[in-house]
């Protein structure tokens, strides 16, 4: 028999904010799919595509929000390398962080009701201790 066919939005939790990729996930921490959309297999992208059709040449899908694994349709836009690398001097991203501000919020969000450390590992693509340091204030400390 057959397995079902799964769906491109079947792979996303809806939050208040943000709409999480659920399905595979870069080292790079962007939601990544099996089966690519016009060539596409990042799913912020693909998302892109679904909803407003291809990308200009030249143009890169950008997050207002600034969450990797974000691929709500109202939270992407289109601009450049350079607004991309404007925004992350803007949000304080620095190089060798594996996370952003809001992501670290949407962690002790969801660890207050009641993620463990490994679904939080798991769902952000970082250590348990790095998820308890989040969770405790240990790093990350002037996030609110």
């Amino acid at each position: 028999m057959p397995r079902p066919k799964i769906k491109f939005w079947d792979h996303v939790e809806k939050t208040d904010t943000c709409w999480l990729w659920t399905a595979g996930v870069m080292a790079n921490g962007y939601g990544i799919c099996e089966s690519a959309v016009a060539g596409e297999r990042y799913a912020h992208r693909v998302s892109w595509i679904l909803v407003n059709g291809p990308i200009p040449e030249g143009k890169s899908i950008l997050h207002r929000c600034d969450v990797r694994r974000c691929i709500r349709p109202k939270h992407l836009y289109l601009g450049t390398d350079q607004n991309n690398s404007d925004d992350k001097m803007r949000r304080g991203q620095h190089g060798r962080a594996k996370i952003t501000k809001l992501e670290v919020v949407e962690i002790r969000r969801r660890a207050k009701r009641g993620a463990t450390l490994r679904q939080l590992a798991e769902a952000f693509q970082l250590t348990r201790m790095q998820s308890w340091n989040i969770k405790t204030r240990r790093s990350w400390r002037l996030v609110r």
